[in-house]
């Protein structure tokens, strides 16, 4: 069973998932290391070994593209889960020639933003075919996250695939699909260091972008290799009943 980051479950749901916990033939997986952390300590259950880090991997049907600065320069933001639509309002006031494009849940986007920048569009509820070719076409790929929730992390592996470059969040998940190098893709939740950053890959040379661009993709091909991925995942549903 695959589960996510908690977020304040209700009593009966802790219930619940604690059974699961010590059952000695369930075995729970978790996408981060604090998300096991994090429910030990929501459910108050000691580790008994049964819930197990599986990182997420890249995706296989799609391949890699080489990477290459793209012509039509405009920046993307898509998904649905803890993404800060408004910090990301702040980046488009702040970088007004800079084209964004947004790919949102209604409800949502709407909850956190009341006025729309002349240099966003957004568009709603896209089919996932749209929503890709929106996100293939970007120079650049944002992750801005409200929380240390786990979020994104399709977003950062499809961005290296197409030979692109992600500015993230930094948070504990999402620092593990970078290498250290590439530290700075990684800033901290304000508003100037994301702007100095992207200002960089906006202006830096071709020859700069491919560069950092293919640091970034050989960095998730050779660490979140499906096959790899699938045989610890293997060995984790065919182990023996946890002591």
């Amino acid at each position: 069973m695959n589960w996510l980051t908690p977020i304040n479950p209700p009593f009966l749901a802790r219930c619940l998932r604690r059974l699961m916990v010590n059952n000695r033939r369930c075995r729970i997986i978790v996408n981060s290391v604090e998300s096991k952390e994090k429910w030990l300590e929501t459910l108050r259950v000691k580790d008994y070994g049964n819930i197990h880090f599986i990182p997420d991997s890249y995706d296989s049907r799609i391949g890699f593209q080489k990477p290459y600065r793209r012509e039509t320069v405009y920046c993307f933001t898509g998904g649905e889960n803890n993404r800060d639509w408004k910090f990301l309002m702040k980046l488009a006031e702040r970088l007004p020639e800079t084209e964004f494009v947004c790919a949102a849940y209604e409800t949502y986007f709407k909850q956190q933003v009341n006025h729309l920048p002349g240099n966003v569009s957004v568009y709603y509820s896209l089919p996932a075919e749209e929503y890709y070719a929106l996100m293939k076409g970007a120079t650049i790929i944002l992750l801005p996250l409200r929380d240390d929730r786990v979020s994104g992390l399709i977003n950062i592996t499809h961005a290296a695939q197409y030979g692109q470059v992600c500015i993230s969040t930094r948070t504990k998940a999402t620092e593990l699909y970078y290498r250290e190098d590439l530290g700075r893709f990684l800033p901290e939740r304000d508003p100037g260091k994301w702007v100095e950053t992207l200002s960089y890959l906006i202006h830096c040379s071709n020859d700069e972008f491919v560069s950092v661009a293919s640091g970034f993709q050989d960095y998730i091909r050779h660490q979140f290799n499906p096959e790899e991925i699938a045989k610890e995942l293997s060995k984790v549903i065919g182990g023996k009943e946890f002591e």
